[in-house]
């Protein structure tokens, strides 16, 4: 039996026109669908006022504010032939309506419309600190948004539990399975408050999930996540089997900046670890998203992963290709079990909104983040290209920045705001369409919406997010500004005696941007050779240095990312 995962990119560049481009590259090019992901403005209501903009403006996602924004965003986009997902956190009704509107004006069927909502306010929450509108405002919108999808979306989800940003701050397999449960866990509570069962939520709820670095690993992540759910719905009275949606990205905390292309192979095995595992829905990330704004080349290669991996390496030929391996078995059930616990200590703590707010859940993150960051600082885990077989000379392929000179001129040509809509806390959805179709846009609506009440919006301090190359890339732009950046080899012996620390040492410097030479004019030396040359000349070697010399010894250097500072500062 062949199944197939849609294969769906991101959309998150400033300008709608922009989105628009590569909107029409990627469909035509084979994927299914668009993941819209609006910026920091949209999802937090935060209008930029000067000129310039604000910080949220254009971070990171699409500046589409209104109808004709919206219209330029997806024109010669055909809503009815693809998927569509929106990102907008918290505040989803406002950024949802035009494009709820746009549906309709291209004479969709919305019972046909492939939609989903996106609606995930603790998900923002942890990402940008603010649960937008508060309490009231997000049990507002849950129930305006369900009816709106029972009465007229028949193929619409509602609800995302995404694990994306926990993920990125340096969460565990388990850690990123108990959150899942626990978000899960509490937006089916709603379910009394909205009038539906459990079951109904559950069938409109998408489970999104990062794919990390290891292959085997992930795919036992994501089979666990199915069977967590199951179980977490069986706890709130969900007798039928239900089969949640997933949606499965390649991780950006794998990206790295200084060997883009690595990335690549990066990319193509997460997006393999995800169809392994049957996901529904699959993006791969860019080769240069860590760098900027996405090129079309990196887009199209991209877009190809999953198109190759099923279309011509028949990837998705059976249902569950990994069913019976015992190694993946045994870990999906141990991810199972940690993932349940952790929820249980979420629980055990009042709610998910609770450990977040109160910033325990950010505590726990960080702990674990820190000895995943000291794994990668003493190489016990590598980054291919960056902290492992680094390519100095590499060229780093030209990317346009996020948000530029156009960027900034979109918001000056931005037209003001209208003085007042027929809004308020209790509109309907149906009212916040036909204000998007009357010209109001999604700062308007939102204020509205919020009924005077943004002030009352509960704050936590966001997750920090970070890259696993993050230190050493540091070092590598470092390096780059050092007058000499050249590390003296001393080697004993002969080529057969020295050439295996030598190669070690030669790698190990350049993952600091650092080069080497046997001239023994710089400050630093490292001596390179076999243990019993250490154990006979090492001190006779090191004495024959003035004391302004560093000496270093290839083979014993306990915290790299340390090391090389120590290095730099001496060269400095």
């Amino acid at each position: 039996m062949t199944v197939t995962t849609a294969n769906i990119m991101r959309y998150d560049m400033a300008l709608p026109s922009n989105c628009a481009h590569h909107a029409r590259l990627d469909l035509t090019g084979g994927t299914h669908g668009l993941w819209l992901c609006v910026d920091a403005a949209s999802r937090l209501a935060l209008y930029p006022q000067s000129a310039e903009g604000s910080e949220a403006a254009g971070d990171e996602g699409l500046m589409a504010w209104d109808m004709p924004a919206w219209q330029e965003a997806l024109d010669g986009v055909h809503l009815n032939m693809v998927e569509v997902i929106l990102d907008a956190g918290a505040n989803a009704m406002p950024n949802a309506a035009p494009l709820i509107a746009l549906a309709r004006q291209q004479g969709c069927d919305l019972n046909e419309l492939r939609f989903d909502f996106g609606f995930d306010p603790l998900s923002c929450l942890a990402k940008d600190g603010v649960l937008v509108g508060g309490p009231e405002y997000v049990n507002h919108s849950a129930q305006q948004l369900f009816a709106f999808a029972q009465d007229n979306m028949a193929k619409a989800n509602v609800f995302c539990v995404s694990t994306e940003v926990h993920e990125m701050a340096g969460a565990s397999h388990a850690q990123q399975l108990g959150v899942m449960a626990a978000t899960l866990s509490h937006y089916l509570e709603l379910a009394d408050a909205l009038g539906v069962s459990a079951a109904d939520i559950a069938r409109r709820t998408t489970l999104r999930l990062a794919v990390g670095r290891d292959i085997f690993v992930e795919v036992a992540k994501l089979r666990a996540a199915r069977l967590l759910a199951a179980k977490v719905l069986a706890a709130h009275g969900v007798d039928e089997e239900i089969e949640m949606r997933i949606h499965a990205v390649s991780s950006r905390q794998t990206m790295s900046q200084c060997a883009p292309h690595t990335n690549m192979l990066r990319g193509t095995e997460q997006t393999f670890a995800a169809l392994l595992a049957n996901v529904n829905v699959v993006t791969t990330s860019c080769f240069d998203e860590a760098l900027g704004q996405s090129s079309e080349l990196a887009r199209r290669a991209a877009r190809n992963v999953a198109i190759i991996l099923q279309d011509e390496a028949h990837l998705m030929q059976q249902v569950d290709p990994t069913a019976g391996s015992y190694w993946v078995e045994e870990n999906t059930s141990r991810l199972v079990d940690e993932g349940y616990e952790f929820m249980q200590q979420i629980e055990g703590r009042g709610s998910m909104p609770g450990v977040l707010l109160e910033g325990w859940l950010r505590e726990q993150i960080g702990d674990t983040y820190a000895a995943q960051r000291q794994r990668f600082a003493t190489r016990v885990d590598a980054v291919t290209g960056v902290s492992e077989y680094p390519q100095l000379d590499e060229q780093l392929p030209e990317v346009a920045s996020v948000f530029g000179e156009d960027e900034q001129d979109y918001i000056v040509s931005y037209r003001d705001l209208l003085a007042d809509i027929e809004l308020n806390g209790r509109s309907s959805f149906e009212d916040c369409i036909a204000a998007s179709i009357a010209g109001a846009n999604v700062f308007q609506i939102s204020e509205a919406l919020h009924d005077g009440k943004a002030a009352q919006s509960p704050q936590m301090m966001p997750l920090d997010v970070h890259r696993h190359a993050e230190d050493f890339e540091q070092l590598r732009y470092q390096a780059s500004a050092l007058a000499t950046s050249t590390v003296s080899l001393h080697c004993l012996g002969d080529l057969a005696q020295h050439n295996g620390r030598k190669t070690f040492a030669t790698n190990f410097f350049a993952a600091g941007g650092l080069e080497v030479s046997d001239d023994q004019s710089s400050k630093v030396v490292c001596v390179c050779g076999n243990d019993k040359q250490y154990d006979e000349q090492l001190a006779k070697v090191i004495a024959s240095y003035s004391d302004d010399v560093l000496v270093l010894v290839a083979g014993q250097f306990e915290d790299s990312v340390a090391t090389l500072q120590q290095v730099q500062e001496v060269l400095a």
